[in-house]
């Protein structure tokens, strides 16, 4: 171990055994990582979910599913209006617009942060399998199987975004400054830098499928201008993209990380795998295993608290309690 390499420990609550592992940097964070399953009123697959400061949450999946946390550990069902499966949800909490897209171009959407929705027409019967809203303006954009849909109103109408000839399934996408990037099989990673209208190629130099997209709040050795991306991979690496540059692993993963929260303070696995990244340390992170081990397929929250949703309904919330550096 070097001198700048300290054993950080993790309390994971009665029911998780602790768990230590090697981190970089000055600071021994002294942090608790609680983890506990709120009851699910469902048994499919959950894929999508938001998560903002307050209890409130929302998550999507297949057959039309939507549910409501409206108070700890009370979930539920909402009316969709749609029986396609939904892949992802994303929200804009100040409007509280929630946009959800799935399989067959399907589009739902809410203004009432997720209490009653109506489908909105995309334009495409290709399946989309990502969704994010801008922070700062009423930009949403949706991915695909060879597509990028574009809505200046915060999802209620939507384009047709112009991508490069040959654009096959893409599966996440993340944006900022009004700039953004999206990735999918085949090596596709996708940049456009005026609001989604118009995409340029980012030539990655070997042949991987990639999986989630988030930026990047929290690369503090650098800081660099503006926030990077971040990018996952289905063996197991996540990847740093800025300057329309990539930039190589992060990390190596023991399972592929099938998302991660907006902000990239929290990564879920094929396997339940939680990961926290201490805001204090770039390429520190804290393991936690989800019980059942059920595959986890999204994940939203705020840098200290998120939820995690996945197989067969299984929720899991998140809470980081910071006690300093030890």
């Amino acid at each position: 171990m070097s001198s700048a390499q300290r054993w950080c420990r993790i309390a994971l609550g009665a029911s998780l055994a602790a768990l230590e592992f090697g981190c970089e940097g000055e600071c021994s964070p002294n942090n608790e990582v609680e983890l506990s399953l709120e009851a699910s009123p469902v048994a499919v697959t959950l894929r999508g979910i938001v998560a903002g400061e307050g209890e409130g949450a929302v998550a999507v999946g297949d057959g039309g599913t939507i549910v409501r946390r409206v108070a700890e550990d009370d979930w539920n069902v909402q009316a969709s209006g749609v029986t396609a499966d939904l892949f992802a949800v994303a929200s804009r909490p100040q409007e509280s617009v929630v946009v959800a897209v799935g399989a067959a171009g399907t589009i739902v959407r809410s203004a009432d942060d997720g209490a009653t929705w109506r489908p909105v027409a995309s334009g495409t019967t290709a399946e989309l399998y990502a969704v994010a809203l801008a922070e700062d303006e009423a930009v949403a954009i949706a991915v695909g199987d060879g597509v990028v849909l574009r809505s200046e109103d915060a999802g209620g109408t939507w384009s047709m975004g112009q991508v490069p000839e040959g654009t096959t399934v893409l599966r996440g996408v993340a944006g900022r400054d009004g700039e953004w990037l999206a990735a999918g099989e085949n090596s596709q990673v996708l940049s456009s830098v005026d609001g989604g209208r118009t995409w340029q190629r980012i030539e990655l130099g070997r042949v991987i499928d990639l999986q989630a997209v988030a930026v990047d709040r929290y690369d503090l050795t650098s800081a660099p201008e503006p926030e990077p991306f971040l990018v996952s991979d289905t063996v197991h690496a996540v990847f740093v993209v800025s300057d329309r540059r990539w930039h190589g692993a992060t990390a190596g993963i023991s399972e592929a990380i099938l998302d991660m929260s907006r902000d990239g303070a929290w990564w879920v696995g094929e396997r339940g795998l939680v990961l926290h990244r201490p805001s204090t340390v770039f390429g520190g992170f804290m393991p936690l295993s989800a019980d059942p081990k059920l595959a986890l397929h999204a994940v939203e929250g705020t840098r200290t608290r998120a939820f995690a949703v996945g197989a067969e309904g299984l929720i899991v919330r998140a809470v980081l309690h910071e006690l300093g550096c030890s």
